[in-house]
Parts: C-alpha cells; sequence; structure tokens
C-alpha cells in the first residue's frame, strides 16, 4: 500500500489544527465585547471604552488577572507596533456579580459593564488610526480571553 506525502501531512497536522481551533473558539469560558463611546477622539482626549463581559456557560467563570480583576487594553498603531501600557488608565468602579480577592466570579447566563477611561501617556496616541481590543485572564485555565478588535481615530 502507497501512501503519498499529502496524506501524511495531512494526518500528522489534523490533531494540531483541530486543537487550535478548538482553543481559538473556546466554548468553557467568558466572552469580552467592546465598543468606544466614540470611534473619533482628539489628540489628549481621555479614551472610553466601552466592555461587556458574558457567561454563556452553565457554570460559574472566574474573571480577573494577576494583579487586579480589571482588564488590560492592547492597541496597535498603524505600523502593527503595540504601544503597551502608555494608555492604561484607571479602572472604574463598577457592579459586579462576586469578587474574591484577584478575580470575579460570574455567574451562569450573567454578564458584567463597565466603561474604561484610559488617559494616555503625552505623545503616545499621536494623529492616526489605532486598532484596539482588550483582554481579562481566565484565572481558572490562567488562559488570556480577547475581546473583539475596534478602530480608533486621533485627530490632532
Amino acid at each position: 500500500m502507497l501512501i503519498n506525502t499529502a496524506s501524511v501531512f495531512l494526518l500528522l497536522t489534523a490533531p494540531f489544527l483541530t486543537a487550535t481551533l478548538a482553543t481559538a473558539q473556546n466554548p468553557d469560558t467568558f466572552v469580552v465585547k467592546i465598543s468606544l463611546s466614540t470611534p473619533t477622539i482628539h489628540e489628549g482626549d481621555v479614551l472610553s471604552v466601552e466592555e461587556t463581559v458574558s457567561n454563556p456557560t452553565d457554570h460559574m467563570v472566574a474573571v480577573g488577572s494577576v494583579i487586579g480583576v480589571g482588564s488590560m487594553v492592547e492597541c496597535l498603531n498603524a505600523n502593527g507596533e503595540g504601544l503597551g501600557r502608555r494608555i492604561m488608565g484607571p479602572a472604574p468602579p463598577e457592579d459586579t456579580p462576586v469578587i474574591t480577592g484577584n478575580k470575579k466570579l460570574l455567574r451562569p447566563g450573567t454578564s458584567s459593564k463597565a466603561t474604561w477611561h484610559y488617559n494616555p501617556a503625552v505623545g503616545a496616541l499621536v494623529p492616526g488610526t489605532y486598532r484596539l481590543r482588550t483582554y481579562i485572564r481566565d484565572m481558572n485555565s490562567v488562559a488570556a480571553v480577547y475581546s473583539n478588535v475596534v478602530a480608533l481615530t486621533v485627530l490632532p
């Protein structure tokens, strides 16, 4: 029996591809969705990101981070370079279902909404277009759960 090279490659990579797709669409954890109160701001303005964390599962999920319950923001400029902590801001007060230490426990079928106000460092958000998303740790698996990506335009 002859087996061609393409068949062997497919047999060896199929489990990897299946595992990758399962990781990308993890049905066992929460979902993060963000929007901007305004998709256009002026240089030096406060950036407001509206975030909803929902638990579509049938069990409690643990949302958090190593240093606190809040989200982290990822901001990429037009060249795909990350701006890191230069646009981080304080976490707002929020109504949270349950907080224990560095995590928030979210009951099945519930969601938590917050508006994050970021005060970018001077010169961090210069005029241009940026891609933003947030991420929070699933404290059960310690994996980062990312939100959708939104576009932000900064004007002079």
